[in-house]
């Protein structure tokens, strides 16, 4: 899988950056867990900042858009995201 920055703005007023990203894959198309930690590993961040709040495909294209938001703390993170997000990333349980 290769992914790719589109876009990226800093955001000092909830003290996060928010970055768009394409990942082109072949085969099936990746688990919201494999596509954590690619996006881990492509801006170098730690995964209790970062969460992934919306992906996009297109059908019959081998590429999904993803929405990332890279905070600066873990508890303005907690603070700011819905529990369905949280827990959707795997940040929060039950």
């Amino acid at each position: 899988m290769n992914v790719e920055i589109i876009s990226e703005r800093d955001n000092p007023v909830l003290s996060r950056k928010e970055v768009l990203l394409l990942a082109k894959y072949e085969g099936a198309t990746p688990s919201l867990t494999e596509l954590r930690q690619k996006v881990v590993e492509t801006l170098g961040v730690s995964p209790e900042l970062m969460v992934i709040k919306k992906t996009e495909q297109n059908f019959g294209k081998r590429e999904v858009k993803i929405w990332a938001y890279v905070y600066d703390n873990p508890d303005v993170l907690r603070r700011l995201e819905p529990i369905y997000v949280l827990k959707r990333n795997k940040l929060a349980t039950a």
